[in-house]
């Protein structure tokens, strides 16, 4: 499937969040809102916030699969690091998810 189709999918079950305070500017990767690597920790917030299903559980798939699209965005503009790898990016987009995940438990 196409990722722009995808990330237009997974879009719309965003509420406003491409509007929010804390996104990234997509040349940088730096939030635009605050002088961190994105995603900060209050765009984290505003993901979970936006991944959470009306009846409070969190839609972790979806969360994971847009941090994905995401990622490969970013890895196309990033450089890898010293042995040609992405493993700081990677850590950098999906620790903080596993540990709410972790801490949150599956919903």
């Amino acid at each position: 499937m196409d990722s722009r189709l995808v990330h237009r999918l997974l879009a719309g079950r965003i509420n406003g969040l491409s509007h929010g305070h804390h996104h990234p500017d997509r040349t940088t990767w730096l939030c635009i809102a605050c002088p961190n690597p994105w995603p900060c920790s209050s765009s984290q917030k505003e993901l979970i916030a936006a991944f959470t299903r009306r009846d409070g559980t969190v839609d972790w798939l979806a969360l994971f699969g847009w941090l994905g699209i995401e990622f490969s965005a970013a890895v196309e503009v990033l450089p890898p690091d010293a042995h040609g790898q992405w493993v700081y990016l990677w850590r950098r987009f999906f620790r903080w998810a596993k540990v709410a995940l972790d801490e949150m438990g599956a919903s």
